[in-house]
């Protein structure tokens, strides 16, 4: 799979692209805000575009930072108990960046 991974983080905003899937991540706090925004029009024109997109958004999700323990290089998962996991299952691409580390 070829994936890309744009960040535009004073929009809390990851959008991760493969070939013509597209997730967007909106982890902005506020409802209505400028990262909303900015997602649903770059999903619109993505949709356009041709491309399959999916949006989600991180607010209220309870999510942890790694703690750096390492127990994933062991067990390939994260063992901090929080919403991560419901939110990645099935996305290949963030899938993939939480085995890394958690890097959503």
């Amino acid at each position: 799979d070829n994936h890309n991974k744009l960040v535009f983080p004073h929009q809390n905003l990851t959008i991760f692209c493969s070939m013509k899937k597209i997730l967007i991540i909106s982890s902005s706090l506020r409802r209505n805000s400028n990262s909303d925004a900015l997602a649903e029009a770059f999903a619109k024109g993505a949709a356009e575009a041709g491309n399959e997109v999916e949006t989600i958004t991180l607010k209220g999700k309870e999510l942890h930072f790694c703690t750096g323990c390492l127990a994933c290089q062991k067990t390939q998962r994260c063992v901090i108990a929080d919403d991560a996991p419901g939110e990645i299952e099935g996305h290949a691409a963030m899938e993939a960046a939480y085995r890394m580390g958690k890097a959503v």
